[in-house]
């Protein structure tokens, strides 16, 4: 096989890394500053050197750390039904404890319809009670991640632990309410990673650490908390002089997984209509840019599978520069 390119290009892309500069205020479409997933992977990956996993170990917890959190620009979609600032509500979501029905509900009351007129505050606060509130949200998360994790064709490990990345320790997480190491390490290792990057961002190592140590043994696996802990202060001193797209390639373990470059075609298309996912309006936009394009220089090429979609196959390649405009 002559490499197109690495399934890394692509699992950092679905991560976030390639809409570096599409969205005003450095704040993603989740919330997060647009890196958060790529410095959560890189922290994953280093976590899981210090906690001595083998390569393979490591390779889960890389991908996982990618996409583990891809479902969120599906989940999005979700927050628009009940606010006028998805992107704003999502973001507060980050100190609510999902496992304590009171936190969520009082949350809804507050943000749920806020500044809208009452009746459709109240309608708002209804339809999400009745959607079924948090386990609605993990349900759309693990299903979209699995369904790019298929795409990307990254092994029943990897797989596996995506779809856990909403489990927690004490068992109170969702959708299926997995417990202690039922659950995957590497979607573990990932609870721990993902809120210390964020925390540590809100407050610092010390805000980090302190967040960590406080829900060990609900949230966490005590034994990754531990290690984390043990290791902090290195661990973002390193992150802090890394450029986190240049260090998540270099940070895949080994061994590289290379794409052909049909499959380089392929998985650009994925990624396009993916991002276009995040809202039904934007559904088709990417690879409709595509098409433009590739009409502008030299028009319609022979037909294939992909007519079914109403393009060309020349169109679809086309479709890596759709991924890189979004």
């Amino acid at each position: 096989m002559t490499p197109g390119g690495r399934c890394a290009d692509a699992a950092t892309c679905a991560a976030g890394g390639g809409r570096r500069f599409s969205v005003p205020g450095n704040r993603a479409l989740h919330g997060q500053p647009i890196e958060h997933g790529l410095r959560r992977c890189l922290l994953a990956v280093w976590l899981g050197e210090e906690l001595g996993l083998s390569a393979a170990e490591l390779s889960d917890a890389y991908y996982v750390a990618l996409l583990g959190s891809v479902g969120c620009t599906v989940e999005q979609t979700l927050f628009a039904k009940y606010a006028k600032d998805d992107i704003a509500l999502n973001a507060k979501t980050l100190s609510l404890d999902p496992t304590s029905p009171l936190q969520v509900y009082a949350f809804g009351l507050r943000n749920f319809g806020a500044g809208e007129p009452p009746l459709r505050r109240v309608g708002r606060v209804l339809s999400a009670v009745l959607s079924g509130g948090p386990a609605e949200f993990q349900a759309v998360c693990r299903d979209v991640a699995l369904r790019i994790g298929d795409m990307l064709d990254i092994g029943p490990t990897i797989q596996q632990a995506l779809a856990q990345c909403h489990e927690l320790w004490n068992g109170q997480g969702g959708p299926k309410g997995l417990k202690a190491e039922e659950i995957a390490l590497a979607a573990r290792i990932f609870h721990v990673a993902a809120s210390a990057e964020v925390f540590s961002r809100m407050g610092g190592v010390e805000t980090a650490v302190a967040q960590a140590r406080q829900h060990a043994g609900a949230y966490y696996d005590p034994g990754v908390v531990d290690r984390f802990c043990d290791v902090a202060e290195p661990l973002y001193q390193r992150l802090e002089a890394e450029q986190p797209w240049d260090a998540v390639l270099s940070a895949e373990p080994a061994p590289l997984r290379w794409l052909s470059q049909d499959e380089v075609d392929t998985f650009g298309r994925t990624i396009a209509n993916f991002v276009d996912l995040r809202s039904p309006y934007t559904l088709g936009h990417s690879t409709g840019v595509a098409a433009l394009a590739d009409r502008r220089h030299g028009g319609w090429a022979s037909q294939s599978a992909s007519e079914n979609l109403g393009l060309a196959r020349h169109l679809m390649s086309g479709s890596r520069g759709a991924s890189r405009y979004d």
